[in-house]
């Protein structure tokens, strides 16, 4: 063997196991690339996180605007005749501006049940008159819907009735702040534009929770969502198909009939 063979010889060993190296080496990288999440894959799973804790952060916002979209009314309490629906503190306002910004409070029946029907227990009227007398409420500042009027649908008719001879005559519904769109929303759609005018809604919130931690309340919890449960109920099932506002009777059903034909 020649010189140069030997030196061949040799470079050839040397440089063998340099290539075999490279060789794994290249093929770890091979395997590592084809294990590892695809480009688009793991842009999904950023997007993914990112959702999650923004939706975890505006949590708390959503949730306080929910309640707050249940609260429609207004805070100050005037008006000719008050009713209080909405608890204890509803009657506490309404006693407490009686002779001041409400001339009277307002006392009607609601529609009897069986327990009422066999004097098991008080009716509304009565339970409100009571109330009424434990406030020290006179009984010439209360004024008494008719006999006849039984139920909220027909005392906003007697209402809307009412304010029709009596523009000036005005009314507050003391309510629980978070059924008050709900209270507004039936009032809107029982009685015409011009009585709903006159018609108030007051709100009160006689809770120890907020629109801005209620659903760390089991009370609260209970309470909005029942409340935007109704809500949602009644915008779907209960709203009058044709707004009539209140119901007609035969005689202005002839009148209107002859208007039209002239």
């Amino acid at each position: 063997m020649t010189h140069v063979d030997l030196e061949d010889s040799q470079r050839t060993r040397a440089t063998a196991p340099e290539l075999s190296s490279s060789e794994n080496v290249s093929q770890e990288q091979t395997d590592y690339q084809n294990t590892r999440p695809s480009h688009r894959y793991r842009k999904a799973l950023r997007r993914l996180v990112l959702a999650i804790v923004v939706g975890i952060a505006l949590t708390p916002l959503l949730l306080s605007a929910l309640a707050a979209f249940l609260i429609r009314g207004q805070d100050e309490l005037n008006a000719t005749v008050a009713f209080p629906f909405g608890g204890q503190l509803a009657y506490e306002r309404t006693a407490e501006a009686i002779g001041d910004t409400v001339e009277y409070a307002g006392v009607f029946n609601s529609e009897p049940n069986r327990l009422v029907q066999r004097g098991l227990v008080p009716s509304q009227r009565e339970n409100m008159l009571k109330e009424y007398e434990r406030l020290g409420i006179a009984n010439d500042a209360i004024w008494t819907a008719p006999p006849d009027v039984v139920g909220l649908s027909n005392l906003l008719d007697a209402l809307e009735n009412k304010i029709e001879y009596d523009p000036e005559f005005t009314c507050a519904f003391l309510i629980n702040c978070y059924h008050s769109r709900h209270f507004t929303a039936l009032i809107e759609d029982r009685v015409s534009p011009t009585a709903s005018r006159s018609l108030h809604v007051v709100t009160c919130d006689p809770y120890s929770f907020s629109i801005w931690n209620w659903w760390l309340d089991s009370h609260g919890r209970r309470t909005v969502i029942t409340e935007g449960i109704n809500l949602l109920a009644f915008y779907l099932a209960e709203r009058t198909e044709i707004h009539s506002w209140r119901p007609r009777t035969s005689e202005e059903i002839r009148d209107a009939a002859v208007d039209v034909d002239g």
